[in-house]
Order: structure tokens, then sequence, then C-alpha cells
């Protein structure tokens, strides 16, 4: 566990303790025992004892504390109870008892199945426990679905939902304990710090007496309505307010930023200091309108290569100048090796993720549609882990990209966007309030509804040898260990990773390479016996299509430019471990000579990756009457100088070729002599990459 956690669940357990020491301290002066309550209780506790010392029965007198403010929980919250609104909810249920006894039914056909939705998904969960490294476990703030504790729920908007949502889930248990004719005896709010919740109790008596579908109703019918609310909303958010949306301008959608771990340099976005949620729309002098073109300007840059980004950020333009560009297959190599394609070695890479931004806008809109490569259930689980993202409340970085319009286009934009957050977030909470109650755990309605189908369905059995006292025990007893084996599961996605989860892998391939930066035909060796695991088997890509096997080897390159060298190193188990590295391979070619008239010599060179310099220069020494030409043909351009003199003479060419990236270089020296001697000449080609 680490100091951090410490730290915070030292501070958690310190305002438990500052809270409940407050209410303790304020009991006696606020909400004190009445005196006839406290008589009451003396007497109970005084035939409690006799009780116990007697043989023959004693009848306990039962005290009841109906005190509006009183604490409970071994006096950590704060309950406050009331009469009022007991007249709305007979009012409502009466009006409409085929309603909620309709709606109620339909609770519990969607409580079971959310029930057994909720539990495979804990038991899955609880699979992958195993492979989560445990410096990524969970922060325990997660448990806690407070405002302003939890992390991701921020604190107004999470109380504004929180309180609708146990509202909403209240009334509902209150519409159907007045339907079914059970007592409410009260009403009221419970206070940890804030509210924290909010009940309405029946009349125990009457509910253990009442049929027990009337009290499977009951009980369903607080997280079914928070279930329905939170279907309704969601449609109202996609449908109403992200469906409204339209792009304030063409671009490329920032949507997150490589950060550089703790042993990294920056990768070039994050050291410009390019965030999330900028609009790209312009790379050096190309205008960006979509993925497409910022993709396809990308694949045209090389590592090394300085560019200039503008960008738009809350309404304004801003320009990051001379970015330097990294290598893509590097990064590629590192973090996605499976995925990695030797055409990224030396591609420029700036790190970032983009989207088009009417993209973003469609899958909130339309979030259990099919989008591009993601599937169905993969925009579903960005569409509820938008708070994990960030991405709500939605940031100002967000909000001025976009402006409503269609049937909500009225609405002023700040106006707009706080009540689209409010949605969203009584949308969140009410699926989680829902979700959570619908679990098979006292004192869950889930836990209750759990108990009396149990029981149900024993009592189906006729003719068994259990008694109805055997029964009720069993069911118990099965209800107890449900309810502790969700408890432990919950538990668990906290505590498991930092337990059981997984290590840094134990085998690491690695390896040496003689000299990085060698020019053509010079050997390199590559020795891979650093590598850390119980490797068997070693296999090099040298990044020039051509490859060998063995622990140490060597290789020379044919071709200037920069390679990605990539050794797959195998244990017997045929597990496998990855390791990149870059060689520069450097040009130095020079040739002189003579060439005979109607002749040409010619120089050709394939080049891999763009080089920083790369100048062909040379010259001709011709005689009377000669003529001729020379070409650099490049994969971007041609260049071309003709000499031709009655009186001969020399002829010079200096060609300097940095942008023109990867493919075949071709010099040819053409020569058309009158004299037999022909012409002399002499040239050199370099590159540095």
């Amino acid at each position: 566990m680490s100091i951090s956690t410490l730290v915070w669940l030292a501070i958690f357990f310190a305002i438990v303790f500052i809270w409940r020491w407050f209410l303790l301290w304020a009991q006696d002066r606020w909400f004190p025992i009445p005196p006839e309550v406290a008589q009451a209780q003396a007497e109970a506790e005084e035939a409690a004892a006799a009780k116990d010392s007697e043989a023959h029965e004693v009848q306990v007198p039962q005290v009841e504390d109906n005190r509006s403010l009183r604490l409970i929980g071994y006096s950590s919250f704060l309950m406050w109870r009331t009469q009022r609104g007991k007249k709305f909810l007979d009012d409502v249920a009466n009006r409409w008892p085929n309603f909620w006894r309709r709606f109620a039914d339909m609770g519990l056909v969607i409580v079971y199945g959310v029930m057994v939705l909720m539990m495979g998904l804990l038991i899955w969960q609880a699979t992958l426990i195993p492979s989560i490294p445990k410096e990524r476990a969970p922060s325990p703030k997660l448990l806690i679905g407070l405002p302003g504790l939890n992390p991701v729920i921020p604190l107004w908007y999470g109380i504004l939902a929180l309180a609708v949502a146990i509202i909403v889930h209240e009334f509902c248990h209150g519409f159907l304990s007045r339907v079914a004719k059970v007592k409410v005896k009260t009403m009221g709010l419970l206070f940890f710090i804030f509210p924290v919740g909010a009940f309405v109790e029946p009349d125990e008596e009457q509910m253990m007496t009442m049929p027990r579908r009337e009290r499977m109703r009951l009980y369903a019918a607080g997280p079914t309505s928070n279930i329905i609310l939170a279907i309704i909303l969601a449609l109202v958010f996609s449908w109403g307010f992200m469906a409204s949306l339209e792009p304030d301008e063409e671009g490329v959608l920032i949507t997150s930023v490589s950060l550089a771990k703790e042993d990294e340099d920056e990768y070039p976005a994050e050291k410009a200091g390019i965030e999330p949620w900028m609009l790209i729309v312009q790379v050096d002098d190309e205008r960006i309108t979509s993925t497409d073109d910022f993709s396809d300007h990308m694949k045209t840059t090389y590592a090394g290569q300085n560019i200039t980004i503008t960008v738009i950020e809350e309404g304004e333009r801003k320009v990051f100048a001379n970015i330097t560009l990294v290598d893509k297959g590097d990064y590629w190599l590192k973090y996605y090796p499976d995925d990695y394609e030797p055409e990224m070695a030396g591609q420029g890479f700036l790190g970032v993720a983009t989207a088009d931004p009417e993209d973003i806008t469609d899958r909130l809109a339309h979030p259990l549609g099919k989008h591009g490569d993601s599937s169905r259930l993969r925009n579903f689980l960005l569409y509820i882990t938008l708070p994990f993202a960030k991405l709500q409340p939605f940031p100002d970085t967000f909000t001025e990209l976009y402006q409503p319009s269609g049937l909500l286009g009225f609405m002023p934009e700040g106006l707009f966007w706080l009540t689209a957050n409010i949605i969203y977030w009584i949308f969140w909470l009410n699926l989680m309030v829902g979700l959570t109650n619908a679990l098979p755990a006292t004192p869950l309605d889930g836990g209750f509804i759990f108990a009396d189908g149990l029981t149900g369905a024993l009592e189906k059995f006729k003719g068994t040898i259990l008694t109805q006292e055997q029964k009720e025990n069993l069911v118990g007893n099965i209800t107890v260990v449900f309810s502790f084996s969700i408890l432990f599961l919950l538990l668990f996605q906290i505590i498991g990773p930092r337990v059981i989860g997984s290590e840094l892998e134990d085998f690491d391939a690695e390896f040496t390479i003689s000299d990085d930066e060698v020019l053509i035909g010079e050997v390199i060796q590559f020795d891979a016996s650093s590598s850390e695991g119980d490797f068997v088997r070693y296999e090099w890509d040298f990044g020039d299509n051509n490859s060998d096997e063995g622990e140490q080897v060597s290789h020379s390159y044919a071709d200037p430019g920069r390679y990605i060298v990539v050794l797959t190193a195998f244990t017997s188990d045929n597990d496998r471990s990855l390791a990149g590295g870059g060689v520069i391979v450097n040009l130095e070619h020079s040739d002189s000579g003579s060439i005979a008239r109607s002749a040409e010599e010619t120089y050709a060179v394939e080049i891999n990756s763009k080089a920083e310099q790369l100048v062909f220069q040379g010259s001709v020494d011709y005689d009377a009457g000669d003529r001729g030409q020379i070409t650099l043909t490049t994969p971007a351009q041609e260049l071309s100088q003709s000499f031709n003199s009655p009186f001969g003479g020399n002829q010079d060419f200096d060609w300097e070729v940095a942008d023109d990236g990867p493919g075949d270089y071709e010099l040819v020296i053409e020569v058309f002599a009158s004299s037999a001697s022909g012409v002399n000449y002499e040239y050199s080609v370099s590159g540095q990459f």
C-alpha cells in the first residue's frame, strides 16, 4: 500500500473521529433524550436483566425513540425525521394505485436482471485482479460515493445529483408503502457532515405481515425508479443536448497527450505545452480540417524535424513553433510492440491522440451506436466513464469548441452547458445508486428482495424435511453469505491489486549495439546477453528486410538511413519480450573517372528515412564540342544541369536535398562527346540522418 494511500486513509479516519466527537459533544445540548424515553429505556434494561436471572418469561417493554433529531450508527450519523410530506405520499399513491403496482412488477424484473448482471460483473472483475499491476491499483476513495471525497464526483453537481437520487428512491418506497396500506411513520434525511441519505420509514410490523409479493414490490420500487430516471435523463442528455452541438471550426481535436514517465524525456507535445481538447487547425503551412489531413501530413514528417502547430484553445489561436519530433517507431515499439510496423521507423511523432470534433459529439449523442472501429460496448463504456476521462463536468477547453444549435439553440451557452452537466450527473448518480441497490446484499433493497424470493422458492417445494424455522434460518444464512461475498468483492477491487496484483515482468529483453552511428558497409555487433530472463531463442529484425537469430549477431547496412532494430526473445514457454534500438547509417560516397563519348555514369542509392542534410556535388571537365547533362532524381523532384560549350570547360554541380523523404535517389552524368577521350568527372554524396 502506497504512502499516499495511507495518508489519505489517516485523514479520512481523522475526519470520522472529529465528526463523531462533535456529535457526541452536541448530543446533550442540541437533541437530548426526552425524560420519558430515558425512563422507558431504563425499564427495558431492568426487564432484560430480570429475564436473564429468572426462569419464567418476563415481558420486555418496547421503547421507540421518536425524536426528530437523534444519533444512529455508533453515534456517527445524524438522523432528522419529520411528519411533513406524508399527505403528499397518500395523494399520489391513492390517485394511481394500479400504475404503481405495474411499475413495481416491472421493477422486480429489472432488479432481478440487474442483480444477475452486477454479480456477474463483480465476479468477472475479480478474475482480472491478478493481471492488474500493483502500481495501478485503484484508490480507496473510489468506494466512497460522496461528492468531494470521491475524486471523480464534483462537489456541487454531486450533492445535487445525489439528493435527487435519494429523494426519488425513497419517495417511490413511500408510494408503494401507501399503495400496500402500510403506515409511513416518518420521513427524513441522514447526515454525515453532508446529507448522505434520505428515508421513508414504513411501519416495520406491518411490513413483516404484508404479503411477500407486496413487500418485494416495495423494495424494488427504489432502485427501479433510479434506473428508469437514469435512462430518461441519458436520452435527454444524448438526443437533446449532445445532438444539438456543432463544431465552431474545422480542425482536429486533441483527446489525449502522451506523458513521459519519470525516467523518460518528455514527448514533443507535452514538452511544448500542448494539452487535451485543443483544436489543431494548422501544421506548418498546411490547413488541417480532419484527422485524415493530420495523419497524412504527419506521415511526411521525420524524426528530428521541427514543425509549427497552430491550435485554438478557448476561442483563441495559439502557435507552438519549433516542435522537434521524435521517432514514431521508437514509441510504438516501446508501448505497442504488437502493432509496430517497419514503415513507422523514422517517421515523426508528436505524441497526441486525435479525433474529429463531430466524432466526439456523435459518440455522446448515440452511446449505443457503433462508431468506426469501436464496438457498441466500448462506446457505452466511454459514455459512462466521462468523469474518469475528465470530460465531466465539461471543461472550458471543450465547451469553447462547440455551439448549441437546433431545438436548443435558443439557450445561452452558459445555461446550456450548466444544464447539460446537471442532467449528466443526475443520470450518472441515479444509475450508480440503482445498480448498487440491486445487489443481493442486506441492507440494500436487492438483499431483501433476494431473501423474500429465496423464501418463496423454498416454499414451493412441498413435503421437504425442513421446518418453517429451518427454512428461515437457511434463507438468513444464504443472505448473509451473499452479503459478505459482495462486500468482499467490492473491497477486493481496491485491496486485491495491492496484494495479488501483477509485478513487473520477470523477463526483459535487452541488447547493446557496438556503434549506433556508422557508415555504409561498416559491421555492427549486436549483443543480447544483458537480457533478463530464461530466454532460449533470439530473433533479430534489422529494419532493412534482413533478419538473423542468436544471442550475439553482426550486421552491416548497404543503404543509408535510420533503422529500428527489433529483438524478440522467447522463453521455453514461448513467452516473448521485445526490445528495440536505433541505428543511424550515414552516407559518404565519392567517385571519379572518365566517361567515353555516348556513355553515362550512374550512382543510385535507396534512402529509407529522411536526412537532416543530403548533398550531391561534383564537377565535369569536358573538351571543345563535348556536351552532356547531369541529372539528380529524388522521390519528390528532378534536378538537372547541362554542359555544352564550343571551347570546352568545367561544369560544377552542388545540390542539397533535405526534405524529399525516403526512396530512391539517382545521380546520372550523361555524355555525348565529340572527342575520343570523353570527359573527366568527380562527384561526392554525403548525408546525415
